[in-house]
């Protein structure tokens, strides 16, 4: 297994993706771990610690999740193919992750219902506007017979960051509500900046 997926990195390009995958998925699951807990804080809602996890009483973050997920939903339904047409993979995931940091970067600091959805929106956009084209991306450059090999190891980065980033995001949160999604906004532009420059010259050239 190890071999296999040794062989499946050193392909062109593939490695590289797999980091951004890696990189856009560890800081969402660091904004999903502490969104509950930074809205209790900054809007005042119901929240308890119990045994030092926090558990968040209030509806309104309920909502609040459900509203990215509808948004996401609404985007890869309707404008995720357009896009990909208009801009290409490469500066599709390079935009979308840059939406994704600066929607980070703001949510600490909104202070208002509506700035908050406005921010959370944009989050929900960038979100969903990463995965499909860095997938894409993958199955372009794996050949026919690692098609599932290549995408497997891009699950298993994926399933990685979802493990350390919580961990991560909890860390940071206890030192400060805002560090963990200052951080990852620095991840996110990382990750953009990645797709911007490197992965254009990934793209299989034309036969």
């Amino acid at each position: 297994r190890w071999l296999q997926m040794k062989h499946t990195l050193q392909r062109p390009g593939i490695a590289l993706l797999v980091l951004v995958f890696f990189l856009a998925t560890f800081s969402f699951a660091c904004f999903e771990t502490t969104l509950g807990l930074l809205v209790s804080l900054n809007f005042g809602l119901k929240f308890e610690t119990i045994k030092g996890v926090v558990h968040t009483f209030d509806d309104k973050v309920v909502y609040l999740y459900t509203f990215c997920g509808l948004v996401g939903a609404l985007v890869q339904g309707g404008p995720l193919g357009r896009a990909v047409k208009k801009f290409g993979e490469p500066t599709l995931i390079a935009l979308s992750l840059g939406l994704v940091a600066v929607s980070l970067g703001m949510l600490p600091f909104v202070k208002t219902w509506p700035l908050l959805l406005g921010a959370l929106a944009m989050l929900a956009i960038g979100s969903s506007l990463t995965r499909p084209p860095v997938f894409g991306m993958l199955s372009q450059l794996a050949p026919a017979d690692e098609q599932g090999a290549t995408l497997g190891v891009a699950q298993s980065a994926g399933s990685l960051a979802r493990i350390f980033g919580p961990i991560f995001a909890a860390t940071l949160f206890d030192v400060h509500p805002s560090w963990p999604y200052l951080a990852c906004a620095v991840v996110s532009l990382l990750a953009g900046f990645l797709a911007w420059s490197k992965l254009h010259h990934a793209v299989k050239k034309p036969q």
